[in-house]
């Protein structure tokens, strides 16, 4: 199902892996299964602690870059909202 994709395991907030969350590198669509809704989780919230830093981004692939160009330790959140249908 995520064939061409980067895919993201999404955890909620207790951090039990609920879901697969894909990015399909061609044009940088959203992909993951029917039963799941992304408007329902953040991303990274489970590793979130009271004393990080935080950062709210409404694009996965655009978080994990800035996770990667900073060297940071996670503290970025990002929410999962719906897919864009343009």
């Amino acid at each position: 199902m995520l064939s061409g994709c980067i895919a993201f395991a999404v955890h909620n907030e207790s951090g039990m892996k609920v879901a697969y969350y894909g990015i399909q590198m061609k044009d940088r669509k959203p992909k993951f299964h029917t039963s799941f809704n992304p408007e329902n989780y953040l991303y990274n919230f489970h590793r979130i602690e009271k004393t990080n830093d935080l950062v709210v981004c409404t694009d996965l692939f655009l978080c994990v870059k800035a996770l990667w160009k900073a060297n940071l330790p996670s503290p970025l959140l990002v929410s999962l909202t719906s897919p864009e249908t343009d």
